[in-house]
Parts: structure tokens; sequence; C-alpha cells
């Protein structure tokens, strides 16, 4: 349980550092296993209203993921929080898209 929320918390905060707005802040956490983060609205939606500006938005935010692998602060988490963030991305992106994808 520590390191989940570890890595998700020092995650969300690496994030937020470098302007990536649309992820929930991290306010508070007790590694012992409790996290506080800041609420994001949104609205919930079906595969079948996405539309081209809504992929536009998710191919940008992935390019700034990638973008980010590159500053130093980026090697110091941990290797597993990186994997993990790609394939919630990688799912996330292929059930609001309705593709099958093989990982």
């Amino acid at each position: 349980m520590r390191e989940c929320i570890e890595r998700e918390y020092e995650g969300l905060k690496f994030l937020r550092h470098y302007g990536i707005d649309c992820v929930p802040g991290p306010l508070e956490v007790d590694y012992g296993g409790c996290a506080i983060y800041e609420y994001v609205e949104g609205t919930p939606f079906r595969p079948a209203d996405v539309k081209d500006e809504d992929i536009d938005v998710a191919v940008d935010f992935l390019a700034k993921l990638r973008g980010l692998t590159d500053k130093p602060e980026s090697q110091q988490l941990l290797q597993a929080a990186q994997l993990g963030l790609y394939f919630l991305v990688v799912i996330d992106l292929s059930t609001i898209l309705g593709l099958k994808i093989c990982l």
C-alpha cells in the first residue's frame, strides 16, 4: 500500500510541478496508506460522444508526458509509477476510442 500511495502522490506532484493541471493536485499524504487530492471537475461521457477535439487533447496530454521524461526529476520517480501511468493512459484511451489493444 505504501508504494502505491507514494507512486501516485509523487507522480501527480511531479506532473503538477511541470504545469500539467488536468490531473488532481496532491494536497496531503500519509505514506501509511492515505492521500488527499484536489477535486478535478469534469463530466462523464460515452465513447460514442468522443469528438476529434477530444482525441487531440488526449494526444497532446501524451506528448506532454513524453516531454517530461528528459527532466532530471523524472529519473527519481519509481519506474513502476511510469509503467503504471503508461498503462493507465493507454487503457483509458483505448476505452474512450473503443479500441482493442494488446499489451
